[in-house]
C-alpha cells in the first residue's frame, strides 16, 4: 500500500491526519439527535467561519433546526463540487459500555454515537476543504459542504436545500460505506398498519376474534420474516422486475409494534381484550418500485386477509414522517465515479471496491435527492461496519484516508492531478 506520505499535490499535502479526528471527535463531543441538531449546526458554523470560508451560511428547514453550508468559491469555471452529510443521529440504545459522547480514540477505533453514521464522514468531507482552503491554490470551481437536518427522516434538510437552489456539477456524499465507491442503493418507503379491534374481558365468549394484537400477528406473518429478500410475485407479495444488481432486494423490517387498550395503548389492564394494535415497518425497494405500488401490494395482501377473517379491520397509510427515497443508481462511466476510482487508486495503490456494495446498497440515503435533482454523484465514507450499535465506532485510519481520498477527487476534478 503506498502511503499517504508520499502524494504531493498541494491539497492532500495541506491535509492533517490528526485534523481530521479532532474534526470528528469535536461532532461527537456535541450531541445531535435527530430533531435536535441545534448544538452541532452553530459549531459547524463557528468552524467553517475559523477556516476562513469564503461563505458561511444557514438555512433554517424548521425551528431550532437549521441546515448550514460552506463555500469556497471558484474562480476559473471548473466543475463546481458538493459535499453532502448528515448531522443528526440516533438514540443511545441499551448496552452501551462507554460515554457515547466521549469521541474516545482507542486501539485504532474512534467511538462515538453517530461517529460511523456521519460524523466522522462529515469530519472528513471537512478536513479536506480546510486543506484546499490551508494550500493557497485558488479553487477552480465551487466548492461547498451541505451539514443537514433531518436525514433519518427520509432527507429533510436536503429537500430543503435543493428547494432552495442548492446546486453543483457533482456530488460526494461520505456515508459509511468501508472505503468503497457506492454508485447505487434501495429506496426506503415507511409504511403504518393500524389493526383494531374491541375490548372486553378475555373471559367472555368470542374474545379472540376481537383481538387486535393476534390480528396484528397474522399480517405480519403475511408479510414475511424481516431481513429477507421478498421474492417477486406470485412467490412474494410484491410486484417488480428482479435485477442482479439488486440481489438481496426488496426486503423490510417490523421496526415498531405497539398495542393494548385504545390508541393510547394503554397497559394498566392486561385483562382486557386489546382493541389497537399499530406496527409500522420500513421496506426497501428497487427501480419500479414506489410508495404507490408498495401501497396496492400491501392492500391486495390485507383484502387477502380480510377474505379470510370478515372481523378484520385495519387501515394502511404512508408514514408521513419519513420522506421517500427513491431508489439511487448513477452510471459507472460517469465522471464523478471515475474521479473518485482514481483518487481512491492515488491514496491506496489499488483499486477500489465499485458498484452496488452490501450491505450500503440496501440503504437509504441524501443522494438519491440530489440525484433527482440532477446533481450526479456517489457514496464514498469511512468504514461503518459498527454503525446504529452500542460502542458505535470507525476505524481512525478510515477517516483520515476518507479525507485524503476527496482532497485527491477535488484536485483530479480540477485538472490538478
Amino acid at each position: 500500500m503506498r502511503e499517504a506520505s508520499r502524494v504531493t499535490h498541494p491539497f492532500l499535502a495541506s491535509l492533517e491526519p490528526a485534523r481530521v479526528i479532532q474534526l470528528a471527535q469535536e461532532m461527537i463531543r456535541t450531541p445531535s439527535f435527530c430533531k435536535e441538531e441545534k448544538n452541532v449546526a452553530d459549531w459547524a458554523v463557528q468552524t467553517m467561519e475559523a477556516m476562513g470560508f469564503d461563505e458561511v451560511w444557514q438555512q433554517e428547514v424548521s425551528p431550532g433546526r437549521p441546515n448550514v453550508f460552506g463555500r469556497l468559491r471558484g474562480s476559473d469555471g471548473g466543475p463546481s463540487i458538493l459535499f453532502n452529510g448528515h448531522l443528526d443521529h440516533n438514540m443511545v440504545c441499551d448496552g452501551w459500555r462507554r460515554d457515547p459522547f466521549a469521541g474516545e480514540v482507542q486501539d485504532g477505533w474512534l467511538y462515538g454515537l453517530g461517529a460511523a453514521n456521519m460524523k466522522a464522514g462529515d469530519a472528513a468531507m471537512l478536513a479536506a476543504m480546510e486543506a484546499v482552503r490551508k494550500s493557497g491554490v485558488r479553487p477552480k470551481g465551487d466548492l461547498t459542504i451541505a451539514f443537514v437536518v433531518g436525514e433519518l427522516e427520509g432527507g429533510l434538510g436536503t429537500r430543503a436545500a435543493l428547494a432552495q437552489g442548492l446546486r453543483a456539477d457533482m456530488f460526494l456524499l461520505a456515508e459509511p460505506t468501508e472505503l468503497g465507491i457506492v454508485t447505487m442503493h434501495a429506496g426506503v418507503v415507511q409504511v403504518r398498519i393500524i389493526v383494531h379491534g374491541e375490548m372486553r374481558h378475555y373471559t367472555t365468549r368470542a374474545g379472540r376474534k376481537l383481538h387486535a394484537i393476534e390480528k396484528a400477528m397474522r399480517i405480519a406473518r403475511a408479510l414475511g420474516p424481516s431481513y429477507e429478500t421478498i421474492p417477486p410475485a406470485p412467490a412474494g407479495w410484491m410486484t417488480f422486475t428482479p435485477k442482479p444488481e439488486y440481489e438481496g432486494l426488496p426486503r423490510l423490517n417490523l421496526g415498531v409494534i405497539r398495542g393494548g387498550m385504545t390508541p393510547a395503548v394503554l397497559t394498566w389492564r392486561s385483562s382486557l381484550i386489546p382493541d389497537y394494535c399499530e406496527m409500522i415497518y420500513d421496506l426497501r425497494i428497487v427501480p419500479g418500485q414506489s410508495p404507490d405500488t408498495v401501497m396496492h401490494d400491501l392492500r391486495r395482501v390485507l383484502d387477502g386477509l380480510r377474505a379470510e377473517d370478515p372481523d378484520l379491520r385495519v387501515d394502511v397509510e404512508l408514514v408521513r414522517e419519513h420522506i421517500y427515497f427513491p431508489p439511487f443508481e448513477v452510471p459507472l462511466e460517469s465522471p464523478v465515479v471515475t474521479t473518485m476510482v482514481a483518487a481512491h487508486r492515488e491514496v491506496f495503490g489499488n483499486e477500489p471496491s465499485v458498484g452496488a456494495l452490501a450491505p450500503t446498497k440496501y440503504a437509504g440515503a441524501d443522494s438519491a435527492h440530489m440525484l433527482a435533482a440532477g446533481i450526479p454523484g456517489v457514496m464514498y465514507g469511512p468504514a461503518g461496519k459498527f454503525l446504529s450499535v452500542p460502542d458505535e465506532r470507525v476505524e481512525v485510519d478510515s477517516v483520515v484516508k476518507a479525507s485524503q481520498v476527496f482532497a485527491s477527487a477535488i484536485a483530479r476534478a480540477w485538472g490538478m492531478a
